[in-house]
């Protein structure tokens, strides 16, 4: 009787132990999961801020664990990849400028044009 009622204590005890650990690698695992979806937000926001719309929304979509949006939105990209180069190049232009336009509000990034337009002239000389 002592003995099975030991073997009850030690089993419990094994199965409180299991599930502390159990709970405290799900804890971890959800927190690494939840700091990878605050940074997929931190990045889709500077696509949006940047004019890559399509890429913000593929991200939110993974965020919010929208997998029929992330299945279609992922499809429309590869496809919009695969067939059409100006609507991509539209895209990048659209981000290219934005780029530089906050480049030239500031000091250094208007020496760093500068500096760029300056080494492009060089290396067009040379090629002449």
């Amino acid at each position: 009787m002592i003995l099975q009622v030991l073997l009850y204590i030690v089993v419990a005890a094994a199965l409180a132990y299991g599930g502390y650990k159990l709970g405290a690698l799900l804890f971890r695992v959800d927190t690494g999961i939840e700091d990878f979806k605050r940074n997929l937000i931190r990045v889709s926001q500077v696509c949006s801020s940047l004019g890559m719309t399509r890429l913000a929304g593929f991200l939110e979509d993974i965020v919010v664990d929208d997998i029929s949006g992330v299945l279609h939105k992922s499809s429309k990209i590869i496809q919009l990849l695969a067939t059409s180069d100006t609507i991509v190049l539209q895209e990048l232009d659209g981000v290219f400028s934005r780029i530089l336009d906050a480049k030239l509000a500031t000091e250094a990034g208007r020496a760093m044009v500068a500096a760029r337009l300056a080494e492009a002239k060089v290396s067009a000389t040379k090629e002449s």
